[in-house]
């Protein structure tokens, strides 16, 4: 299946112009659409998915990912990842400019006389000017670009951070979906053991026919619900793919998917982990570098106030060939002059929007520090809700369940008990089943969010699903 993306922001944005100052008309509505139709099939190209690092590209053979495959993939492939790369490169290359000198200014003055005026000399000129910017003007503007090149170079890791976290959510994800229809396939198969009890004790008048019926509907329920749960997984796909760069990924038996047990006996300090954020959350690095570039924007608007320089050579010389008198020697001149700042209203506007900038930038850095701060508390907060909600179901809850629907299977085999009790047993059942892998699931989840919070998945292009969540 071919997907397509425009070549320029332009034609995007004709298109998007086009279908907005339309009006309702069903003659110009068709016009547009087939303008756009038109527009799709001669902009667009297909995606073009680099999957050499796959096993199934090095084997030949469709084997299951697993979730380093799909990490290697989207850090190669995401286009997301590759617009950071490329503008943090672009910036780099911006420093040298910024830092140079501008070009030098060289003029030829070539002076025509007309060929009656004998014995008039001929001078020409040849000059050459450089102007200089204000002392410290280069520096701050060099010093600018290497902030805004640092900044390209960690919103770049942010990304690669976003995406690592993105890429273990739905996996997470997944292998919960995968889990809800093992639990579901297993509650089914009781049903239909239930369903046979119930058929052999009508058969003998044990049971009765709303009995028979009910189970019946039971089962035709969870039938829909498991075909419902197959095609959840869908959407997680899709995202998988559109992650890893355009990847096809359909099918959630091509997934290894092997989530791992939470170790919630992990001690969290919330104190060591807030200065693991003051030292890793790359959101605050980058708003940090915003408040660098500011106080470096207010420095060059006041450099602005001071003139800049123009040094300038000039070679005069003779050129007499139309006459045979001596003309005059050749001359050298040497000048510098400076600019006037004289338009002060101008430089005092950009002084005042540039501190303006400045607070902004300050009040911006105050409130990700406490944004940041509050998000920690509730992934702290939702850390401990989880683990006693693990706590609770596994080692309390799920034992006695699973004891309950055993003697509600042999009590209703003997017909000591009714049907509506086994039913009930069966659904405890299942519900602290799903409780307990829900709750697991969000366990990891709150743990993956809380390392991307700290950056942890900036610092190497290769994590696992093991030790990266418990920051370990």
């Amino acid at each position: 299946m071919k997907k397509y993306l425009f070549r320029s922001h332009a034609q995007t944005w004709a298109i998007i112009l086009l279908l907005t100052s339309c009006s309702a008309t069903d003659h110009e509505f068709d016009t547009v659409s087939n303008l756009v139709t038109t527009s799709v099939t001669k902009f667009a190209k297909p995606i073009t998915v680099d999957d050499t690092t796959t096993p199934e590209s090095q084997s030949g053979l469709s084997i299951e990912l697993t979730y380093n495959d799909l990490l290697s993939l989207a850090l190669k492939n995401n286009p997301q990842q590759k617009e950071a790369k490329a503008r943090f490169q672009a910036a780099t290359r911006a420093v040298t400019k910024e830092g140079a000198l501008p070009d030098p200014h060289l003029s030829l003055r070539l002076m025509a006389m007309p060929a009656d005026k004998l014995g008039e000399t001929k001078t020409n000129r040849i000059m050459l000017e450089q102007m200089v910017p204000w002392f410290g003007k280069l520096a701050l503007k060099e010093q600018l670009a290497l902030l805004r090149a640092e900044q390209m170079r960690l919103e770049s890791l942010e990304q690669q951070n976003n995406i690592t976290q993105q890429i273990k959510d739905t996996w997470l994800e997944l292998g919960y979906l995968k889990k809800l229809l093992q639990e579901t396939i297993y509650n089914l198969e009781l049903r239909r053991q239930t369903e046979d009890v119930i058929l052999n004790r009508y058969r003998t008048d044990g049971s009765s026919q709303a009995e028979l019926i009910r189970i019946q509907i039971k089962i035709a329920e969870m039938e829909t619900e498991l075909l419902s749960l197959k095609e959840r997984a869908q959407p997680l796909l899709r995202q998988l793919t559109a992650l890893t760069g355009g990847s096809e990924i359909d099918d959630i038996s091509k997934l290894r998917l092997e989530s791992p047990e939470p170790e919630t006996t992990t001690a969290h300090s919330e104190g060591s982990i807030k200065e693991q954020l003051y030292n890793g959350n790359i959101n605050l690095k980058i708003t940090v570098l915003k408040r660098l570039v500011a106080s470096t924007m207010s420095e060059l608007a006041e450099k602005d106030y001071y003139p800049n320089l123009t040094f300038s050579a000039e070679y005069m010389f003779a050129n007499d060939k139309l006459s045979m008198m001596s003309g005059p020697e050749d001359s050298f001149l040497a000048s510098v002059g400076i600019s006037l700042p004289l338009n002060r209203d101008k430089y005092d506007s950009a002084l005042d929007a540039a501190h303006f900038n400045e607070e902004a930038a300050e009040a911006m850095l105050l409130g990700k520090q406490l944004s940041l701060e509050s998000a920690i508390s509730k992934l702290f907060y939702k850390l401990r809700d989880t683990r006693r909600t693990i706590e609770l179901y596994s080692s309390t809850m799920q034992t006695k369940a699973e004891e309950a629907l055993a003697t509600s299977i042999d009590s209703f085999s003997a017909g000591q008990t009714s049907f509506a009790d086994l039913l009930e047993a069966e659904e405890t059942l299942l519900h602290v089943r799903i409780a307990l892998v829900r709750a697991k699931t969000d366990y990891l989840k709150t743990e993956n969010s809380l390392n991307a919070l700290l950056g942890k998945y900036a610092l190497s292009e290769k994590t696992t699903l093991n030790n990266e969540e418990t920051g370990k």
